[in-house]
């Protein structure tokens, strides 16, 4: 537990290996932890704002329900946060991306639930590959289970695709730069955060500087509807 504490306090959320915190949450709510650490740092903690109330917008972005199968492994979903709220029974377990908060999954055993701390902002991830690793690993780990598992951010549009390349190029051998074309396909075809999709290269020992050219001969593919109509603000 101090071990913990003391690498959280010096290298952030991001730098907790996940398996270790799913240990954490059969006996402690993930959250209430997030919640508590955040409160100190904040001067005046909002009680009608994210972590105490569940996330309402994301970038002013509110895009509807949302979810594919990725196209590796149809045991895997690619979806969003409004797909992981709407309980989907055939879900048993979910790896999260971005902001949660226990009323998005009260249906969720705590093990079952995987909360991921990486940033959809270029360039603010300061443990990106350990955390891209980690995310990956645990829809492994939850496949090798047996358990068909949901893969979220707010959107599912850069999160998303990266963590679902990494997955399929470390557990499924895929080809890294095919891959990632293949599931920014998948959402919608979306490089908002070229950065995720530079560190998932630079994993597999690839240079990809401009990923929108390298993959796309610099013409991206057409935006999921739902991306253009219900983004404000970026």
């Amino acid at each position: 537990m101090y071990t913990g504490a003391l690498t959280g306090a010096r290298w952030g959320a991001s730098a907790l290996p996940l398996q270790a915190l799913r240990r954490l949450s059969e006996h402690t709510d993930p959250h209430t932890l997030t919640r508590t650490a955040l409160d100190l740092i904040t001067p005046t903690p909002d009680p009608h704002a994210w972590p105490h109330t569940p996330l309402r917008s994301e970038d002013g972005l509110n895009p509807p329900t949302f979810a594919v199968a990725h196209p590796l492994d149809p045991h895997v979903l690619l979806g969003n946060l409004a797909y992981l709220r709407s309980r989907p029974d055939h879900v048993d377990a979910v790896v999260s991306l971005c902001r949660t908060h226990p009323h998005d999954a009260p249906h969720l055993a705590g093990p079952d639930w995987i909360r991921v701390w990486l940033h959809d902002t270029p360039d603010a991830n300061t443990n990106v590959h350990f955390t891209l690793d980690q995310a990956a690993d645990a829809v492994a780990t939850l496949r090798a289970e047996g358990k068909r598992v949901l893969v979220h951010c707010w959107a599912g549009a850069s999160r998303t695709p990266a963590v679902a390349t990494r997955y399929a190029i470390t557990a499924l051998d895929a080809p890294p730069l095919q891959t990632m074309a293949t599931m920014i396909r998948t959402v919608g075809g979306h490089l908002d955060n070229p950065s995720l999709s530079r560190a998932v290269a630079d994993l597999s020992g690839l240079d990809l500087p401009d990923p929108a050219q390298t993959l796309f001969d610099g013409r991206l593919p057409p935006r999921r509807p739902d991306l253009h109509q219900h983004r404000t603000r970026r």
